[in-house]
């Protein structure tokens, strides 16, 4: 959401592990887990959010059966292990599983 590089002006954009997962999150971010909504600054479209802190449960099905699809990374990703923390990055997610890096946004249609 900000081009190339994680943190082009020294500053964490997002909410995701610094440091070598899973021995040390330096948490120069300012957060060793999850984050408060609205922490880092906004995208060009004004969202927050929208890669690392949680990986967003979406209601896209990954298949036929009980899966979704998470997208935008976690907290947990580094740039060491997974480096899922853009917008693309996508992966499967059981509908009835549990975890302190997996959340949901809510959104509202807008007819006009």
């Amino acid at each position: 959401p900000w081009g190339d590089e994680k943190s082009p002006d020294g500053q964490e954009k997002a909410n995701t592990w610094q440091g070598a997962f899973p021995i040390k999150n330096k948490a120069t971010d300012g957060f060793g887990s999850r984050a408060p909504v609205g922490c880092f600054e906004p995208n060009a479209f004004g969202l927050y959010d929208m890669i690392g802190n949680v990986w967003e449960l979406t209601d896209t099905a990954w298949d036929a059966g009980q899966t979704s699809v998470i997208k935008g990374g976690s907290f947990l990703c580094a740039e060491n292990y997974c480096r899922r923390y853009r917008a693309s990055a996508k992966q499967p997610q059981e509908n009835d599983f549990s975890t302190n890096h997996v959340g949901f946004r809510t959104v509202k249609s807008i007819t006009e």
